[in-house]
């Protein structure tokens, strides 16, 4: 059974994802160099954010990578870890558009599988991502050791503004089935309370006893968070120009 779920915020060292994310889990294994009332991430599921793997910031000039090789790395973190990851990737799959599409994925140290696509458009639709069309929930949500996880790529899950949107509605219909809701975002601020402690982020009635887990990728943005089951903003939180593991217990 899953117990214990985090966020990886990705706010500096984009140029080297894998190698970020490795020393991120190796600090927070460390007691002395966790953030007080944070746990081990042993046996936990933890969320990395949007275009976690294109190898700069979401909105930066240059080429992106979207080599598949990202997937056997995550899988060998998470087996070394013993972790579970859902993880926001943009990769090339054969057939697929260019640039290709921005996906969820579940990953653990047996395998990975995608759960789902991001079908809204941000202004970097066309240049880092293809939106997605068609039914883009294959896997969404998955039971993960028990518990039922959902997942949504920033846009897709940005409410409750675009809940005025069918898009937003079609959306939130689809995780509500979860225990456990995934947002791998690059999101800006003034969206989601910023993030703050101690703020119930309002999110949409169906949603009320569901965990959210929102984790960030953009160093001028809103923390990183995971909500309690009454949509609390729970502490601690993790944000700006830094990368840090956080963990919690599973409520």
């Amino acid at each position: 059974m899953l117990h214990k779920i985090g966020f990886f915020h990705f706010g500096s060292g984009h140029d080297k994802p894998k190698e970020v994310l490795e020393s991120a889990l190796a600090d927070v294994q460390s007691d002395e160099r966790r953030l007080p009332g944070t746990l081990d991430p042993t046996n936990s599921l933890i969320v990395l954010p949007e275009a976690f793997n294109i190898g700069r910031a979401y909105r930066a000039e240059g080429a992106a990578n979207f080599n598949r090789s990202i997937l056997e790395g995550l899988q060998c973190l998470a087996a070394r870890f013993q972790v579970g990851f859902v993880a926001g990737l943009i990769i090339h799959d054969e057939g697929g558009p260019s640039p290709p599409y921005s996906a969820a994925y579940l990953i653990d140290g047996s395998g990975c599988e995608v759960m789902g696509y991001k079908v809204g458009a941000d202004d970097m639709a066309g240049k880092n991502y293809t939106p997605f069309r068609g039914a883009p929930d294959t896997k969404n949500p998955i039971l993960y050791k028990g518990i039922p996880v959902g997942a949504l790529i920033c846009v897709d899950g940005h409410f409750p503004i675009s809940m005025s949107q069918q898009l937003g509605k079609r959306r939130a219909t689809v995780v509500t089935p979860s225990r456990v809701i995934c947002l791998p975002v690059h999101m800006a601020k003034d969206n989601l309370y910023n993030g703050t402690s101690g703020t119930n982020v309002a999110l949409i009635p169906d949603w009320k006893s569901k965990t959210l887990i929102v984790a960030n990728s953009r160093a001028d943005g809103i923390d990183s968070f995971i909500t309690d089951g009454s949509g609390t903003i729970l502490t601690p939180t993790a944000g700006g120009p830094n990368h840090r593991i956080v963990c919690l217990p599973l409520a």
